[in-house]
């Protein structure tokens, strides 16, 4: 536990899933969370789909033509609250991660 935060880590076979949570035991609440991808998957919607993410983090991206490390997407929330933000990380033309965050995207 860091502070108000603590960090749950998963794995599984081509996969990590990190959640870190804030608030007290009582009222905790996932504030952020990454999904790692091992190997990688080509496109976003590879990457989203089995995250139960697409089709909200469309348009699809093929990772090995965009010209940016990060792939940035808002995600609207499905209760009509605050849009949340969705943040897919490229590498060697591949999309090996998928983090979400429980704000309001800060870069549209």
């Amino acid at each position: 536990m860091t502070g108000s935060e603590r960090w749950l880590r998963y794995e599984g076979e081509g996969w990590s899933l990190r959640l870190r949570l804030t608030g007290s035991a009582e009222g905790e609440r996932v504030a952020s969370w990454t999904l790692g991808l091992d190997p990688g998957v080509p496109t976003l919607d590879d990457a989203a789909r089995p995250a139960g993410l697409w089709p909200d983090a469309a348009p699809d991206a093929a990772a090995g033509e965009v010209e940016e490390p990060l792939v940035r997407r808002v995600l609207p929330d499905p209760a009509g609250g605050p849009d949340r933000s969705l943040t897919a990380s490229v590498r060697g033309g591949r999309f090996v991660a998928l983090t979400a965050f429980d704000e309001p995207p800060d870069w549209v």
